[in-house]
């Protein structure tokens, strides 16, 4: 049996002694000193020991660095230094033409108090108006280091031998040789070329997570890590197997905002005035005003770091954040895909809620072709018969009846925090018909094969292949959450992998489908605000998209009408008295008439109705929303009823009697939508699908 060694002087001066026999050691002999020196050093070793073995656990380690590195085993990164923000106000003294208007642009510098103040938006500004006219504006403390004045920030990724086999890869990663940058001032510009297709400039944003595992993709994202000895931030493509593999050839051009933390505050004057600001260009006849948006704060101390790492890393067994709830339900066996957010992304604000959107296993997808081998065409869309291929079943959603089968949400519930409330809103699908005609047909092949070869391209380029590029808008298949659609990128992969067409046009027509699955009922009780009826049921259909990437705003922040998704109804009937129905094909317009001429830069978000007028009687059937922030979105929303009693409560507030209820929806009904560009990215439940292949002479 092994012993254990003692730490303290006494005990191990004890333990000599008796090994060696009480007799041959006393005091003042040659073998008593030997014995006192051996102790000292053994004790000695052991507390340097014991120092160092401290430092591997996080909750006793001391020395920044080994916190710093501890921490991130367990997949902790402490949060760097943020700026302060302001919300400036311009308010103009007198009348400034728009002949003589400023323009504040992306990263403008105001100098408040010796400290700079970048305008961190998008849009640019422009400065004009009468006399009292107000513009807000929000800025960020900082100073900006960008790639166009220094050549550091300038880079390409190169390559690095692999520590494994020796192997030359690409780097797979960035420094950047800056101290004290923001918590979210890194931005950064990739060029590259990838399976044939270039890109250029294209934007990547620093990822909100630190959480990696196989189900996660960082899309057109990268991880910061900052460097423990110099603090200076890397940025990884790639980490643990997980992320982008991009050329080494890749350039990578950055902008950086570096933070005075707790020291970027603005101080008001002695007699409660603010501060002048100086601007690039004088700002004549405009008087200055700030609000505190948020403060700023230094880099996480390392006694912070040791309490929430742990907090971090502990979750008790519970599924916390939506990559937890994302890598549980695409790790069960009846779901491939999922989106999960959380009620703090509805509007109005749903606060103790978590949203689902599953695609199931049984997602199967077969073409018909014609007899000609002209047309292909999705099977079994939404037929009552086969609507397994699409939504996930109910049993299979929360099936609480049958213990021995249970349902996604039964076993959650030993995961969950107890008090959220799970709502599913199952996908709503955007189909996609592309219209081709090739210009000229080579005698090589017949014109079957040579359509047969371009609908597996674009086939391919939407369904799951089971092959991963995470690049961006070159995703290896359309068919999913959060994918963008490029149509350039497909025209490229259809001139790439199919030799025999000689120029072809192409067209796309989108719809959506309206199934019964895709009516979120929800139920409410008085919690959720007054005039509220306990058990009021209804339905919503949501469909949620990026704005197109022209943009739907000028430059003056104006919406542009003209730029909105237009929805039209093909063969959808509404029932206005439920008894008599009636065809409104083309008859659905958007109520625009309170957000013509209205100036965004003053507005949150702007809202639409969508009317249906039938006998001179105009029905609000649902809504626009259009969002403007980090990425302008657009949410359209149906009001489906369950019967046709007077008004009901949405999650969206009371709507007057709509004509639509939830009968109508058992048999499927197709939209049209038309945008502005064929370019789109889908958000939350909405997911692309291919629909059809037309070639015509």
């Amino acid at each position: 049996m092994a012993t254990i060694i003692p730490f303290s002087f006494d005990e191990i001066y004890s333990d000599i002694v008796t090994k060696l026999g009480n007799d041959s050691v006393y005091e003042g002999s040659n073998l008593s000193q030997i014995v006192t020196a051996m102790s000292y050093l053994i004790s000695s070793l052991n507390i340097n020991t014991a120092a160092n073995i401290n430092e591997t656990f996080l909750p006793l380690a001391r020395k920044e660095k080994n916190v710093l590195e501890t921490a991130r085993l367990q997949s902790y990164e402490g949060f760097k230094k943020k700026s302060y923000t302001y919300t400036i106000t311009l308010t103009l003294t007198e009348t400034i033409l728009e002949a003589n208007k400023y323009v504040i642009n992306k990263y403008d510098n105001f100098e408040i108090q010796g400290k700079n103040f970048l305008y961190v938006g998008e849009t640019p500004i422009n400065v004009f108006g009468s006399s009292g006219h107000t513009i807000q504006l929000i800025v960020k403390e900082g100073t900006l280091y960008s790639y166009n004045i220094d050549e550091a920030l300038y880079q390409t990724i190169g390559t690095t031998i692999s520590k494994t086999n020796g192997e030359v890869i690409p780097r797979g990663f960035i420094d950047i040789p800056y101290e004290n940058i923001e918590n979210d001032g890194i931005e950064l510009f990739l060029t590259y070329t990838k399976d044939g297709i270039s890109y250029t400039d294209q934007k990547w944003i620093q990822s909100d997570t630190m959480l990696v595992d196989k189900d996660f993709i960082f899309n057109k994202k990268f991880i910061r890590k900052d460097d423990l000895t110099f603090k200076t931030p890397r940025c990884y493509f790639k980490v643990g197997g997980i992320g982008n593999d991009l050329p080494s050839s890749t350039i990578v051009k950055a902008n950086v905002i570096q933070s005075l933390g707790v020291d970027g505050g603005i101080q008001q004057n002695d007699d409660g005035t603010w501060p002048e600001a100086t601007f690039k260009i004088e700002l004549l006849n405009i008087d200055i005003t700030y609000e505190l948006l948020t403060s700023g704060a230094n880099a996480e101390s390392t006694e912070s770091i040791r309490t929430n790492a742990q907090l971090f890393n502990n979750t008790a067994n519970r599924v916390i954040s939506p990559i937890d709830y994302i890598s549980f339900c695409n790790s069960q066996a009846t779901i491939r895909g999922s989106r999960i957010w959380g009620g703090d992304e509805e509007t109005p604000y749903r606060p103790g809620e978590v949203w689902f959107s599953l695609l199931p296993t049984t997602y199967l997808r077969t073409f018909s072709r014609s007899d000609d081998g002209r047309i292909f065409t999705l099977d079994n869309t939404l037929n009552a018969t086969a609507n397994a291929n699409w939504f996930l079943e109910d049993a299979e959603i929360s099936n609480p009846e049958d213990p021995n089968n249970p349902g996604l949400w039964d076993i959650l519930e030993y995961y969950k925090v107890p008090t959220l409330r799970y709502v599913n809103r199952s996908p709503l699908f955007l189909d996609c018909a592309f219209a081709i005609k090739i210009l000229k047909y080579n005698t090589i092949k017949s014109e079957v094969e040579i359509n047969l070869a371009v609908f597996d391209v674009i086939d391919n380029y939407f369904k799951e292949n089971g092959s991963f590029d995470l690049m961006g808008e070159d995703v290896s298949f359309m068919e999913q959450f959060n994918a963008e659609f490029f149509i350039t990128n497909l025209i490229k992969r259809i001139n790439e992998q199919t030799t025999d067409a000689s120029g072809f046009t192409i067209d796309l027509l989108n719809s959506f489908t309206i199934y019964d699955h895709n009516l979120c009922l929800e139920t409410y009780d008085n919690s959720y605000g007054t005039g509220v009826v306990l058990n009021d049921a209804h339905f919503d259909v949501s469909l949620t998209l990026e704005a197109p990437f022209e943009g739907i705003f000028d430059n003056d922040g104006y919406l542009l009408i003209d730029r909105l998704p237009n929805i039209n109804a093909e063969d959808v009937t509404f029932s206005s008295t439920g008894t008599s129905p009636y065809d409104i094909t083309g008859d659905i317009t958007l109520d625009t008439t309170d957000v013509i001429d209205v100036d965004y830069t003053e507005l949150s978000y702007i809202t639409m109705p969508i009317i249906f007028t039938e006998d001179s009687t105009e029905y609000v059937i649902g809504k626009y929303e259009i969002f403007k922030g980090f990425k302008d979105s657009i949410k359209i929303t149906f009001f489906v009823k369950e019967d046709i009693s007077g008004h009901q409560s949405t999650a969206t507030g009371v709507y007057a009697a709509s004509p639509l209820v939830h009968t109508m929806f058992t048999v499927p009904k197709k939209m049209n939508i038309e945008f502005y560009s064929p370019n789109f990215r889908v958000l939350k439940n909405t997911v692309p699908r291919l629909n059809s292949v037309e070639f015509y002479a």
